[in-house]
């Protein structure tokens, strides 16, 4: 290969996988979840990934997922899903809900190769007033399969618009 077609390679790379990312992310919207008591919610998750988060939920599971990269690395694209298996209502005010949840989900990390894991999101969401915003903070057990077995925790924080 001559110089060019290296260099720009990577940037190639780097389109294919936003492309695949944002389809693996809109297919969790199809999952057949009651129509007439599903929410739906897009926005934006900070820290581990910093990116873009939607959710599907109504009153006993959802779906939550995201697409983004970590901050501070070259080329650390990651997808993740996750199934959402229980909300609980900690609090119920005039204007907003406190929900716990917890769940199992999936992640893959495009970073040298691909990197899959398992992970067990729990977390707060908190439902605003007329539900159209909704600001979540959670904290992730993070169980890597390859390359190499890991053990790790991972957070995010994030603001999602109810639709």
């Amino acid at each position: 290969m001559n110089q060019t077609s290296i260099k720009n390679q990577p940037q190639h790379l780097c389109i294919r996988r936003i492309a695949c990312g944002l389809f693996v992310l809109s297919m969790f919207f199809f999952h057949p979840v009651a129509a007439s008591s599903r929410e739906t919610a897009v926005g934006l998750i900070f820290v581990e990934p910093t990116g873009i988060s939607a959710k599907i939920w109504n009153a006993q599971s959802g779906w939550a997922g995201a697409f983004g990269w970590i901050p501070g690395t070259e080329e650390s694209i990651r997808i993740q899903i996750d199934h959402l298996l229980n909300h609980i209502d900690l609090l119920e005010m005039d204007r907003s809900d406190l929900r716990f949840y917890y769940g199992i989900g999936g992640r893959l990390l495009f970073r040298n190769g691909i990197r899959t894991a398992l992970r067990f999101p729990f977390g707060l969401d908190l439902v605003a007033a007329g539900r159209h915003a909704n600001f979540f903070i959670e904290g992730v057990p993070v169980f890597q399969i390859n390359p190499k077995v890991l053990l790790f925790i991972r957070a995010g924080v994030g603001l999602r618009y109810v639709f």
